[in-house]
């Protein structure tokens, strides 16, 4: 076999229109034969063609005759791809790196990016799920600009103990919250329902009121148009309950053992705890 490198070098013919290239190699008649493919393998393995910072490896997916050729990448770099927008189409990129798509991309194409991902890990169980369950998950998640995870330690951050409570580790929260002495104003779903109130939301968002003086006057009215009431308006009152959720109540003071009264504050419902 010839020592020199560069005579092997001139043996090397490159075909640029084809992307391939040859190697000629010259051994003398009393070379032992030698089992080129394992030889080939192992020079493959330790050759780099081309190489790409943050990118494992590189497989052609897709079918060419319907248009869905595409290329996908074990591990991702954004900047290789807009350094090679000639040969990638940069509009179409897609990466499941939240977070890298958040740093390149910016919040909203993180959060597009987790409706898919979520989407894609039912859709491979044949589970299908509204999109505006999705939608709301990745909102909460990219909620404050970055990406917070979807878990009890995401939900750490929020100011109420009974929702971090009705989430997980219910007895860890609540310690926590009565070694802090934290406030619970009672202002989210989980919160209400776990003290039995009325939530602020849908019809709880809104209170009913009936008007018995503006009633008489339009029976009034539509009697002197020779018009019968349908209905008799009677002046009744108002249910308890609605006038219960009117009121103002006094605050409440959650400890570890009862519920107790403390005196009306103008700082409205809340629970505070205690050790």
């Amino acid at each position: 076999m010839r020592q020199d490198l560069s005579d092997i070098q001139d043996t090397v013919i490159v075909d640029a229109t084809a992307k391939t290239f040859t190697v000629a190699l010259e051994f003398d008649l009393a070379t032992p034969l030698l089992l080129m493919q394992n030889l080939l393998d192992s020079a493959a393995a330790k050759s780099n063609i081309r190489y790409t910072k943050g990118i494992g490896g590189v497989f052609v997916v897709g079918d060419e005759l319907d248009g869905s050729l595409a290329v996908q990448c074990d591990g991702v770099s954004f900047d290789a791809a807009f350094a090679n927008e000639d040969l990638v189409d940069v509009n179409r990129i897609k990466a499941n790196d939240v977070w890298q798509v958040r740093l390149t991309l910016g919040v909203e194409a993180a959060r597009r990016t987790l409706v898919d991902e979520i989407s894609g890990v039912f859709g491979a169980y044949g589970i299908g799920v509204d999109a505006r369950h999705l939608s709301l998950i990745s909102d909460f998640m990219c909620q404050q600009g970055g990406y917070r995870p979807f878990s009890r330690v995401g939900i750490n951050d929020s100011t109420s103990p009974f929702l971090k409570m009705t989430y997980e580790t219910a007895t860890a929260f609540l310690t926590e919250a009565a070694v802090r002495g934290d406030v619970d104003k009672l202002t989210n779903p989980s919160a209400a329902i776990v003290m039995g109130k009325m939530i602020n939301l849908g019809t709880g968002s809104i209170g009913l009121q009936y008007d018995a003086k503006r009633a008489t006057k339009m029976e009034e009215e539509m009697r002197s148009m020779g018009i019968e009431p349908a209905k008799k308006f009677e002046k009744t009152p108002r249910a308890p309950a609605v006038k219960k959720e009117r009121q103002t109540t006094p605050a409440e003071k959650v400890t570890f053992s009862a519920f107790k009264e403390t005196p009306r504050s103008s700082a409205g419902k809340h629970v505070t705890f205690e050790d």
